[in-house]
């Protein structure tokens, strides 16, 4: 069933928004991630280090996008707990591992911009095709935990 779902999410012209959701609940306390905070971690962009504050991503665009797998109240979170497991298993797309792309979200929004410079080696470190988070995983059991 999920695959199927999956299958259809990635033909969508919304997957890069259903899997950047997908990455932000599953490395969010589920008590934590609310409508507003999601929307504001995608409006960064990763590759720019930036946030957009005119590109807020309605929340009704949002739930289409993950084609009934999240749903929104006070927070955002799986349908039920097998996705969340699910999930946890699943390819999205190339996506940074989702604990990297929360600290790096997080980081930016806290830290004057010069300090910026201090993630990009760390950031393009990690995006280099040999140094993959499951590369990293293998030798340091403890990343991404």
């Amino acid at each position: 069933m999920y695959d199927h779902t999956l299958g259809r999410i990635r033909d969508s012209d919304d997957a890069s928004i259903a899997f950047r959701v997908f990455s932000w609940v599953l490395c969010a306390h589920p008590d934590v991630l609310s409508p507003h905070c999601l929307q504001r971690a995608l409006s960064f962009d990763p590759e720019t280090k930036a946030f957009d504050k005119d590109d807020i991503t309605p929340i009704p665009l949002i739930l289409s996008a993950c084609q009934g797998l999240v749903v929104a109240g006070e927070t955002v979170r799986f349908i039920h707990y097998s996705t969340y497991e699910y999930m946890k298993r699943a390819e999205l797309d190339n996506l940074p591992d989702p604990h990297f792309l929360a600290a790096i979200t997080c980081l930016v929004g806290a830290l004057p911009l010069r300090i910026i410079s201090v993630i990009d080696p760390f950031s393009r470190l990690l995006n280099q095709p040999l140094v993959s988070s499951i590369h990293l995983r293998a030798r340091r059991p403890l990343f991404g935990m």
